[in-house]
């Protein structure tokens, strides 16, 4: 099948592949949907592959700011756009994972399945982390949340930085302080702030986590990740890799989905 492009509310929605599943793919910081590409090589054979990049978040974008319910509106218009009768399988990393939480959350009958990348749940994180760990993200992240206030020259520069830091494949043309409004509504954002809108994670669907082992702190609480897997159908698997393993290690990455799904399919 040749590649399909559409257009759901203003954001460019590409589709690859054949198959009776299909696998919707949200990215996080500082990426975009082309992160996804050795992913959808590996899946587009059997799956139907379906990606975008947030608002916000494309080189050409204008400095915007959706809202949490604009952008949970906007994943359930693309998802009931490309599997009107049938629920998809969700494959999201770091932010792309928090939104996605959110998503499941609130519309649980559009999602067969989950396959999360390196970012857990977020309050089980905020209650069980160390200190340090708590420190060492706050740093970070108030300085991405100050760099999109700033924006411009300077306020790109100190998120190039940062994702030089971090180890992003992304190039950094593509990346802009733009992208780090959800730094500033997660920690800010008055009546919009994403804490106060997100909910314990704990799905009834299946779920697959897969996690790096070389990074500076834990994106999730190992309390919370060993209840998820005590369930039925459920596994966590790590990776010798950063943040980005579905990229950096994608290989291991797509073996341990491949497995997964066929042990998972209906």
């Amino acid at each position: 099948m040749a590649k399909q492009r559409l257009l759901v509310n203003d954001t460019e929605v590409i589709i690859d592949g054949d198959g009776n599943d299909t696998i919707l793919m949200i990215h996080g910081w500082p990426d975009n949907s082309e992160i996804w590409n050795n992913q959808v090589a590996a899946f587009r054979t059997h799956f139907r592959c379906v990606r975008f990049t947030l608002p916000g978040f494309s080189s050409t974008d204008t400095c915007i700011s959706p809202s949490l319910e604009e952008l949970i509106e906007l994943f359930k218009q693309i998802t009931v756009s490309v599997s009107p009768n049938k629920p998809i399988i969700l494959m999201i990393h770091d932010w792309g994972s928090l939104f996605g939480y959110h998503f499941y959350n609130q519309y649980p009958d559009l999602i067969a399945k989950i396959i999360s990348v390196d970012i857990g749940d977020w309050k089980s994180w905020q209650d069980n982390s160390s200190l340090y760990t708590k420190s060492l993200a706050f740093m970070y992240q108030i300085t991405l949340a100050l760099s999109w206030k700033i924006n411009g020259l300077l306020g790109t520069s100190i998120t190039h930085l940062l994702a030089h830091m971090f180890g992003s494949p992304t190039h950094k043309r593509h990346i802009s302080a733009n992208m780090n409004y959800p730094y500033w509504y997660f920690w800010f954002g008055g009546r919009q702030n994403y804490k106060r809108q997100f909910r314990d994670f704990n799905p009834s669907c299946p779920f697959l986590f897969i996690y790096g082992e070389n990074k500076p702190m834990s994106g999730h609480d190992s309390q919370w990740l060993s209840i998820q897997t005590a369930k039925s159908g459920n596994e966590s698997h790590s990776i010798k890799a950063d943040h980005w393993l579905m990229n950096k290690a994608s290989s291991q990455f797509n073996e341990i989905v491949w497995t997964w799904l066929k042990k998972n399919s209906n």
